[in-house]
């Protein structure tokens, strides 16, 4: 009788096993589907913003990009810095590297 009631609770526990693992899958497929998705929308919308970007300088005058940058940088100055503090960052970075290397 002991070794039944062993051989139940063992079968039971496989069971619950097999379902928590049948859950994590499809919870794990979801989880890809959703990131596939997030990974489609980010490239279209990359896409469409490079394309506006070499659009506007495809029709726009240096003067003009000059002027329009300034009222950037006017409209959203603690933007603007953090932005020129990145590009400053990664531009002396470059040149430390290649004159290493």
């Amino acid at each position: 009788m002991p070794n039944n009631i062993y051989q139940s609770m063992t079968d039971s526990a496989a069971e619950k096993a097999n379902a928590l693992g049948d859950k994590i899958a499809d919870g794990a497929a979801d989880v890809q589907s959703k990131l596939s998705d997030f990974g489609r929308r980010t490239a279209d919308t990359i896409d469409e913003n490079i394309s506006a970007t070499a659009a506007y300088v495809r029709e726009h005058d240096g003067g003009r990009m000059m002027h329009d940058l300034k009222r950037v940088v006017r409209n959203n100055p603690g933007p603007s810095l953090l932005a020129a503090i990145a590009i400053g960052f990664f531009v002396g970075r470059t040149i430390t590297r290649n004159a290493k290397g």
